[in-house]
C-alpha cells in the first residue's frame, strides 16, 4: 500500500510524483467513465424512444419521432418509475443534483463517498436521460468520478487533504472527458472543489483533465460540443459594447436568481405531495412525457427532451428567434 506523509501542498518530491502518476490513474477512470455514461446515455435513448439497441447517438441533432406515437408521453413514466427503485433501495445520495453533495462530503467527511454510488448513479442517470427526463450530463458525470476519485484516496488511506485533491482530479477529468474541454474542468474544480489551491494541488487536477480528454477524444473525435462561430463582437470587442453586457448580465443575473428559487419550491412542493412515493414520481414524469408529445405536436421537435443540447445548440445558431417559444 502506498504511504503519503508529506502534505499535498508542501510535497516533497516522492509525493509529487505519487501525485502526478495518480492524476494520470484517475485521468484514466474518469474519462473511460464519461465513455461509458455517453454510451449508456445513446442506449436508453434508442431504446426508449426508438426500439432499437444503438450505442449512436448525436446529442446536437433533434431526435426523430418516436413510432410510439403519442405514448411517448409514457415513456418517462416508466424511466421515472424504474429510477425511483434504484436510488431508493440502493443508493439514496444518487438522487440530488450531485455538486452540494460533494462540496459537504469534502468539508464534513474527509472527502468519502461510498463507491457504489458511482454505479447507481451512472445508471439512473442514464435512464433518466434516455427515458426524456430534461437534464444534462454535467451534475451526473461530476458525481461519478467524483466518487471514483473518492474511492482511490480511501483504498490508498490517504489523509482527507490528499482524497479531496484525488476527488477533484476525477471530478475534473468526468466535465473534461464529457464536453472536452480540460480547461473547463480543471476551473470548475478550482471554483467548487478544492479549499485551498496550491501548485501541487493542481498538478494531478490537471494531468487528470487532459488525460481524460484525450481518452475522449480517441473515441468521440475531435468535434467540439458545441461547434458555433465565434460573433465579430468577440473577436473584436469594442468600447461601445459594455453597457449593454453589463444590463444583459444583470437580466441574465436576475433571470438565474429565480429559476433556482423556483426549481427548489417545485422539488419542496413535490416532496409535500401526499401519497405514495412512486406516484409522486410517476406524476411528474407524466408531466414531463405529456411536455414532450405537445412540443412535438406544435414544433415538430421535443425541445425539452433529454440532454437539451440540440435545443441550445439551435439557440446559439439563431433557429430558435420567438420568444414565445422560449417563455413556453
Amino acid at each position: 500500500m502506498f504511504r503519503y506523509d508529506g502534505t499535498v501542498d508542501h510535497p516533497a518530491g516522492r509525493e509529487l510524483l505519487l501525485l502526478a502518476l495518480l492524476g494520470a490513474f484517475t485521468g484514466v477512470l474518469a474519462g473511460g467513465c464519461a465513455v461509458i455514461f455517453r454510451y449508456m446515455i445513446a442506449f436508453f435513448h434508442n431504446l426508449a424512444f426508438c426500439g432499437t439497441v444503438s450505442l449512436h447517438y448525436d446529442a446536437l441533432a433533434h431526435a426523430d419521432p418516436s413510432p410510439w406515437g403519442v405514448g411517448i408521453i409514457l415513456i418517462p413514466l416508466a424511466g421515472a418509475l424504474l429510477v425511483a427503485f434504484l436510488v431508493r433501495n440502493f443508493a439514496p445520495g444518487a438522487r440530488s443534483h450531485g455538486v452540494p453533495q460533494i462540496m459537504y462530503s469534502i468539508y464534513y467527511r474527509e472527502a468519502k463517498i461510498h463507491p457504489v454510488l458511482a454505479l447507481i448513479k451512472s445508471l439512473s442517470a442514464s435512464i433518466s436521460i434516455g427515458t426524456g427526463a430534461s437534464i444534462g450530463r454535467e451534475g451526473p458525470i461530476i458525481q461519478i468520478t467524483a466518487s471514483v476519485g473518492s474511492a482511490i484516496g480511501g483504498w490508498l488511506r490517504f489523509p482527507g487533504r490528499v482524497r479531496t485533491v484525488l476527488l477533484a482530479a476525477a471530478a475534473a477529468g468526468g466535465v473534461a472527458g464529457s464536453f472536452d474541454s480540460p480547461l473547463g474542468g480543471v476551473l470548475f474544480t478550482i471554483e467548487l472543489f478544492l479549499p485551498a489551491v496550491s501548485a501541487a494541488a493542481l498538478l494531478p487536477v490537471s494531468i487528470a483533465a487532459v488525460v481524460a480528454t484525450l481518452i475522449s477524444r480517441s473515441v468521440f473525435g475531435t468535434r467540439p460540443s458545441l461547434p458555433v462561430p465565434i460573433p465579430e463582437l468577440l473577436s473584436d470587442p469594442l468600447i461601445s459594447s459594455l453597457p449593454s453586457l453589463v444590463v444583459l448580465g444583470l437580466v441574465v443575473g436576475v433571470i438565474s436568481t429565480l429559476f433556482i428559487v423556483a426549481l427548489c419550491k417545485t422539488s419542496k412542493w413535490f416532496d409535500s405531495l401526499s401519497g405514495n412515493y412512486y406516484i409522486r414520481h410517476a406524476f411528474g414524469m407524466v408531466l414531463v412525457g405529456a411536455e414532450i408529445w405537445f412540443f412535438l405536436k406544435l414544433t415538430g421537435n421535443y425541445y425539452v427532451e433529454g440532454l437539451g443540447y440540440s435545443t441550445i445548440f439551435d439557440l446559439l445558431n439563431g433557429r430558435i428567434v420567438t420568444f414565445g417559444l422560449l417563455l413556453l
